[in-house]
């Protein structure tokens, strides 16, 4: 739907100016829905869900899904590799597909990995983490090394509990920040 808004100038003349409807600025910002495709992203035993243009290629469908690790990412469909050059449409992929992904670890430069300090009764230790990695592995690795179960123990970082299945690049944690860790009684 187009609104026209008819302002009066000086002379007392009328000239028409365009304000598009709430709808058109959406789909002029986030594209069509018809040109929109969701698909499954399964990584390690876990279902992400991503829109993304059905023009996209897959480099940037890696980009969406995992920003600075997107070159070490493989993706495939039906056990077909899909090439960064290509679109979801070229393979034929459909909205609610599954794609498989597998992180090539080695090939992620520690100069990103993530600094962070874990603090507990006011003795702070410094883990480095991937951003990728599930936060999981940070909380294991300082249970173990503060010798706490770590069902018994919560992560805090700016008032809120912090999930095991978070990583560091979705609640876009940077270099020493402080995690505040407590015992649950």
């Amino acid at each position: 739907m187009t609104f026209i808004d008819l302002d009066a100038s000086e002379e007392n003349h009328y000239h028409l100016s365009y304000i598009p409807s709430t709808k058109s600025q959406l789909e002029q910002e986030f594209g069509n829905k018809k040109d929109m495709i969701s698909v499954y992203i399964l990584r390690d035993k876990e279902k992400t869900q991503i829109q993304i243009s059905k023009k996209a290629t897959i480099l940037e469908l890696k980009e969406k899904y995992l920003k600075s690790a997107a070159p070490a990412l493989t993706l495939k469909f039906m056990g077909m590799l899909l090439n960064n050059d290509k679109t979801l449409p070229d393979y034929t992929i459909g909205d609610q597909d599954c794609l498989d992904a597998t992180l090539d670890r080695s090939s992620i430069d520690s100069s990103q990995y993530i600094k962070l300090k874990l603090r507990f009764e006011n003795e702070i230790h410094l883990f480095k983490i991937s951003p990728i990695d599930k936060l999981e592995k940070l909380f294991e690795k300082y249970a173990n090394k503060i010798n706490k179960p770590m069902d018994r123990l919560k992560f805090i970082f700016d008032g809120y509990i912090l999930s095991p299945n978070d990583s560091c690049q979705s609640l876009e944690l940077e270099n020493n920040f402080i995690i505040d860790v407590q015992e649950i009684h």
